[in-house]
């Protein structure tokens, strides 16, 4: 702009998918002055009602998320999602073929163009092996226009064991499990260099100690665990860290889930640091 000339900055902001208050700064550089001019624009995204957020292509869902939280083995809950098609064709819906602790149905199967249907998802504790925060992706195809296309949902669950269907002598005398130590100290960890740690524990309790499951942090991994230990028995669980990048700390996490009602689940960490050769 030459000298006493005005002009103007034009900023746009997106609302969709974004409700609530919002500010956000725009730098403006010029040939003037070493720092930006910082300009805000600040408001509130007043959401449209009934409007669903979530997008798979052309179908809108009310979530693309389903949290189950809390289930134990001997539950089974359902949840459900409402999908719409957006399109001004009909789109025929299908789930792909889902794990056996799964059970799905769609109603309708075939969107007209701006229908609303369900998708009703089942989850059955009763069949599912694994225990602790559990997520499985869900895939959904829809055929528009003789196309077939594909998305993906997320399920979420914290799987607990139901320790009273164990029977009143179980709860009286559990499993106790008892570790030695629940912090290891690497020490020093050479770039590249690999360090395998064991972590004891013992079963003090009268009845048998099952591990049901043993998960490790990114940059640590589970070589080897006891996943039963009878009374007055101890077991191991074999943990390696590899050295990556160097850092000043670093903490690895594993979590034990066992079938010791009043302490099912255990924190063990390693720590160290990473240095150089």
């Amino acid at each position: 702009m030459k000298p006493g000339e005005k002009g103007y900055i034009t900023v746009a902001y997106n609302p969709d998918n974004r409700p609530g208050n919002f500010n956000k700064k725009v730098n403006v550089h010029t040939n003037i002055r070493k720092n930006p001019y910082i300009l805000n624009i600040k408001g509130k995204v007043i959401p449209t009602p009934n409007k669903l957020r979530s997008k798979i292509g052309p179908l809108r869902m009310d979530k693309k998320y389903v949290n189950f939280n809390n289930l134990l083995d001997t539950e089974v809950q359902t949840d459900s999602l409402i999908v719409e098609n957006t399109t001004k064709e009909s789109v025929q819906i299908e789930l792909s073929s889902p794990k056996p602790y799964f059970q799905t149905e769609i109603k309708p199967e075939i969107l007209a163009p701006g229908e609303r249907g369900m998708i009703y998802i089942t989850y059955f504790g009763t069949k599912r092996e694994e225990y602790g925060k559990l997520v499985d992706r869900l895939d959904i195809k829809y055929t528009l226009n003789n196309k077939e296309m594909k998305g993906s949902f997320n399920i979420a669950a914290n799987l607990k064991e139901d320790f009273e269907k164990l029977g009143d002598d179980f709860v009286e005398n559990p499993p106790v499990i008892s570790f030695d130590k629940t912090i290891i100290e690497f020490g020093e960890l050479m770039i590249g260099e690999t360090r395998e740690v064991s972590f004891e524990f013992k079963n003090h309790g009268k009845y048998d100690l099952f591990i049901r499951s043993v998960k490790a942090t990114y940059g640590a991994t589970i070589l080897s665990y006891s996943d039963k230990v009878i009374h007055g028995d101890t077991g191991t669980i074999v943990v390696s860290a590899e050295g990556t990048i160097p850092t000043n700390n670093f903490q690895k996490n594993i979590t034990v889930i066992c079938n010791d009602p009043n302490n099912s689940i255990i924190q063990l960490r390693i720590r160290g640091k990473v240095v150089k050769q």
